[in-house]
């Protein structure tokens, strides 16, 4: 007889509770990594848990080996994820759901909700010259550049760069405390008056987005925002690349007029 070890158990417990799920249009690697998403989101594993081997994921659940390990590799990049030579992979730190999403709001259709949004940040990085931003934001100013992994529920994960004036950052990280990117005007502070939004399809470039694994040229959706602050110092420019997906971008009118989003 053979012993069923307690991770193996959990395991196949992980799988009947959150295989079932699975969007069948998806890639293999996609859905595994989504099942083990969604987990980690509820709290099937917490943080610092250790998560099944890559070999037993692909023993207990119809994905092979190599599915397993890509659709961990995929974790890792998100920053759900850890791997601990010779130790395993374990739960790096839970999801925080973005509350009141402005950028980033997507829907299977017009009458369907908008789906949970989960951003996380992933460099941090300073700026100045010429750039995206160049022409809006203040010349020759100090630049901070937060770039941030955003999860759309388990549908697919879009990557955005927000550029903001140098001392309001170190403003908001003084004293020790942290930005967590997951209401970047809260955490900020900044007070937001009105936006626009510039949308247009363009070849996906892997080495200036090297978080998204698509291939070089693939057409994916660029968002460019500029939002106008209460002190013009607070304003902010956002460069968002969305990869393929069938879930609509939902953009409502922000200003003077227009309805609260």
């Amino acid at each position: 007889m053979v012993r069923v070890s307690t991770t193996e158990e959990q395991t196949r417990l992980f799988w009947d509770r959150y295989g079932p799920t699975l969007r069948a249009d998806a890639h293999k690697y996609a859905q595994l990594r989504d099942a083990l998403m969604r987990a980690i989101d509820d709290g099937f594993w917490a943080y610092g848990d250790k998560l099944p081997p890559e070999g037993e994921l692909a023993r207990l659940t119809p994905f092979s080996l190599g599915t397993a390990q890509k659709a961990y590799a995929d974790l890792v990049r998100e920053g759900m994820v850890e791997r601990r030579a010779g130790a395993g992979s374990y739960v790096l730190r839970p999801s925080k759901i973005l509350d009141t999403p402005w950028h980033f709001r997507f829907r299977a259709g017009a009458d369907a909700p908008f789906l949970p949004v989960f951003p996380r940040i992933f460099d941090v990085t300073r700026h100045s010259g010429q750039g995206p931003w160049s022409g809006f934001l203040k010349k020759g100013a100090d630049l901070v550049c937060i770039r941030r992994a955003v999860r759309i529920g388990a549908d697919f994960t879009l990557c955005a760069d927000f550029y903001v004036d140098a001392a309001i950052y170190d403003r908001a990280v003084a004293d020790g405390q942290k930005v967590e990117g997951v209401n970047l005007r809260r955490e900020l502070d900044i007070k937001i008056l009105r936006m626009t939004n510039d949308v247009r399809v363009e070849a996906f470039v892997p080495a200036h987005w090297p978080l998204m694994p698509l291939k070089e040229g693939a057409a994916v959706l660029a968002v460019e925002t500029r939002a106008y602050a209460q002190n013009p110092a607070g304003n902010y420019f956002q460069r968002m690349i969305v990869p393929p997906t069938p879930d609509w971008l939902h953009i409502s009118e922000f200003g003077a007029g227009a309805p609260t989003v």
